[in-house]
């Protein structure tokens, strides 16, 4: 399936700058989600607000390409119940043939809980005084409720004591909205990065559209240092697909 989506412009844009781009430096990546209920027999039933505010013709195509996820049912004690679940849509922008040009693609598809409080740590005071950075994944176990059962550090970039206390202390303090089946909480797990960096926010590059929308999008992370929720759902999706309008074009 194609459909067409027209780039009017493009601007990277920092605290320092803000500059149109004709070549991207890599993949770009933004989320848009809703929250949703799937029913026992593995279809959508219905579909909450978008995360995002867009013009009627991109929320069309994203309400369309939710639609067209398919599920394996959500089962409880081996029978297949409702869950209601965050449906998120990873839309990936990557360069066309031309300077300028610009396609737009379906990167992933994920369900899951979400966060409702996700205090960052605390910055070491030692690691500050080094001028020392630091990328932490945690592993997460949440209850029916949404709270941190248990946390711990599975992989970081330094020897774990320098962030140990500080990211595990906030991990605690983090709080899941989790899925629901039948209307109760599904406890679960989750994995979860956690950045120590100086004043050096990444460039974000807003996308004006033609139709109207403005998006937000970011350089896209490896694999291993994204957030990674469990889910009772297994979403099945059509990846790579293009969603193309026409020619995409900066500054037009």
């Amino acid at each position: 399936m194609r459909i067409s989506l027209l780039l009017a412009s493009i601007l990277i844009t920092t605290s320092a700058i803000a500059a149109k781009v004709e070549r991207l430096p890599q993949r770009l990546v933004t989320s848009i989600s809703a929250e949703v209920t799937v029913g026992p027999d593995g279809q959508l039933q219905s579909i909450g607000e978008l995360s995002a505010k867009l013009d009627p013709e991109m929320r069309e195509l994203v309400l369309a390409e939710m639609r067209a996820v398919e599920f394996s049912p959500g089962r409880l004690g081996g029978q297949p119940v409702a869950v209601q679940t965050i449906l998120s849509l990873t839309l990936g922008l990557r360069d066309g043939a031309e300077p300028g040009e610009f396609v737009l693609e379906l990167v992933d598809v994920g369900t899951g809980p979400s966060m409702s409080s996700r205090r960052p740590p605390k910055y070491p005071n030692a690691m500050l005084q080094q001028g020392r950075e630091a990328k932490v994944m945690t592993h997460l176990r949440y209850d029916a409720d949404g709270r941190v059962i248990d946390a711990e550090i599975v992989s970081a970039s330094l020897p774990e004591h320098h962030v140990k206390d500080a990211v595990l202390r906030a991990a605690h303090s983090w709080r899941f909205e989790p899925e629901r089946a039948d209307g109760n909480g599904i406890p679960g797990e989750a994995f979860v990065p956690v950045y120590f960096t100086l004043d050096r926010p990444a460039p974000t590059f807003k996308v004006r559209l033609k139709s109207g929308t403005r998006l937000e999008f970011a350089a896209e992370q490896p694999s291993d240092e994204r957030d990674e929720f469990a889910s009772a759902l297994d979403p099945q999706f059509d990846a790579g697909r293009v969603l193309e309008i026409g020619t995409a074009k900066s500054g037009s």
